[in-house]
């Protein structure tokens, strides 16, 4: 797969899949997309040269708005729209996404190298990993 496949809505109706919408524009390959509110945040990887992370409504597949602010990679989101990404390169984002964009509230380079794993949270710590083994922990619980 090289992420010039686009993507598809499909949906599930009375025991048959059915497509729903498809789009070569919304092209996705190590980052598989994460819901929020009414639709998917994802990197288009069907341009490789950009960072353009999308919020894609899933009803019609219309882009919501998009930002090149955020470096492509895997992330973890919540409910709220906080969320840490791990960029490729091995770049530590904390995010706050909501319907209007994305605020980078932090950033650290956590790791050297290449990461195309996501993030993992686990009791107010946060583990990243390279694609060499390398592992890091931070501790994201307040201080004081």
């Amino acid at each position: 797969h090289t992420g010039d496949s686009g993507s598809r809505l499909l949906r599930w109706d009375g025991g048959e899949l059915s497509v729903g919408w498809s789009d070569r524009a919304h092209g996705l390959l190590f980052h598989s997309g994460l819901p929020f509110g009414r639709g998917v945040i994802a990197f288009n990887d069907e341009s490789r040269q950009s960072n353009e992370l999308r919020w894609i409504e899933a009803e019609t597949g219309k882009v919501l708005w998009s930002t090149e602010e955020v470096p492509k990679g895997n992330g973890v989101l919540a409910d709220d729209g906080r969320g840490l990404f791990l960029s490729r390169d091995g770049e530590l984002l904390a995010l706050k996404v909501s319907e209007q964009g994305v605020e980078i509230l932090n950033r650290v380079q956590a790791l050297g190298g290449r990461s195309y794993a996501q993030p993992a949270l686990a009791q107010n710590h946060v583990l990243c990993r390279n694609n060499e083994g390398q592992v890091v922990c931070y501790d994201l619980a307040p201080q004081g």
